[in-house]
């Protein structure tokens, strides 16, 4: 399971590249927090949202996450990574077309 954390960090970085090469390094290093801390909002504002769910829709869930197994959102994971990877790769591009050097 360490492994989806791992992707996690990928996602992040994939995130993190793009912004970096927008705003260059000095207001890159203002952005990485911000992209971190938006992180940690969404999570928390998720964290927030679950504890308001009826019990029944609860119990879906957790139903629906146990019958799926851990490969199963493992490999959840592994695809958002890829389509998160890909879309960052497309925007780096644009941003490295767009600067002059």
């Amino acid at each position: 399971m360490y492994g989806v954390y791992t992707i996690t960090v990928l996602i992040l970085n994939d995130i993190m590249i793009p912004l970096k090469l927008r705003f260059e390094s000095e207001k890159g290093r203002l952005v990485i927090p911000i992209v971190f801390g938006g992180a940690m909002v969404i999570a928390l504002i998720a964290a927030k949202l679950a504890g308001m769910l009826s019990e029944t829709l609860k119990e879906k869930f957790l139903l629906a996450a146990f019958n799926i197994g851990e490969y199963g959102i493992a490999a959840i994971v592994i695809v958002a990574a890829v389509i998160v990877t890909i879309a960052s790769w497309f925007w780096s591009q644009r941003i490295l077309e767009k600067k002059e050097f």
